[in-house]
């Protein structure tokens, strides 16, 4: 970066320090300056010490403290927040309207490293609001630019996704162990299978169909078992899965 990006990062939680560690530990290759508040530190400062602030703490408390430190904030600030539901024009009006404000739809695995973090822009939010937001979530995982519009249909997709992954890698464990594989292994051996097909998908690119028969010979024991979770609509289930959580993140969002 040309300058030293500084970066504060309101509300130490789950994902609060996840982001924290994952930034300290690119600070000095980067020209990042971060720091942590966590709850009762004193925010008096905050406009004058950060470029960046990074908005972590609970959606029902996000607009209070965005209307708190508002008077501090300037059109050379970049508001991130990652609450859950609340839109970007909410944001920004809590926020005084200077600021450029990205809102963030960020899931789970971003705790370990290996986030999505989906960016939606605001009115004033520019380029270098964008630069800086990728700048930021780019230390937990990889990230995307959407349109407010697609915020439900991602959730689901992205942030509710792991529940079902989990979902599906539990089933995996307890069939090992059905057929005779000690649970242990059989979770080690489930989750290296599916890091291992996420990661042939990723490099490859390859359609996930194309993917899928090469592992299909005919007459073969993988077709047998494709049948049976046709059968068993696994397919049309994950569909719904995403759909009805889609609805819900819709109707929670207001």
């Amino acid at each position: 970066m040309a300058s030293e990006l500084r970066i504060g990062l309101i509300g130490i939680g789950k994902l609060g320090s996840a982001l924290l560690a994952g930034l300290e530990s690119r600070a000095a290759a980067q020209g990042l300056r971060v720091k942590g508040y966590r709850r009762g530190d004193s925010l008096a400062n905050v406009g004058t010490d950060h470029d960046v602030l990074v908005v972590c703490v609970k959606p029902a408390q996000t607009l209070e403290l965005l209307r708190q430190i508002a008077p501090q904030l300037g059109a050379q600030h970049a508001i991130l927040s990652v609450a859950a539901g609340v839109k970007v024009a909410d944001l920004e009006t809590a926020s005084g309207g200077r600021a450029g404000v990205v809102r963030v739809v960020v899931n789970t695995p971003a705790a370990v490293g290996h986030g999505v973090s989906a960016l939606i822009a605001g009115r004033a939010a520019t380029s270098e609001t964008l630069r800086r937001a990728h700048a930021v979530f780019s230390a937990v995982g990889t990230t995307c630019e959407i349109p407010e519009s697609q915020a439900d249909a991602v959730t689901s997709l992205t942030a509710c996704g792991p529940a079902f992954v989990f979902q599906i890698l539990e089933a995996f464990t307890d069939a090992g162990i059905a057929n005779g594989v000690p649970a242990a292994m059989s979770l080690d051996l489930s989750v290296q299978t599916l890091i291992g097909a996420c990661e042939m998908a990723r490099q490859t690119k390859r359609p996930p169909a194309e993917l899928r028969q090469q592992v299909t010979t005919p007459g073969g024991a993988t077709i047998e078992g494709v049948v049976a979770l046709e059968r068993h609509g696994l397919r049309a289930a994950l569909i719904e899965a995403v759909t009805v959580s889609a609805e819900k993140a819709r109707k929670l969002g207001g």
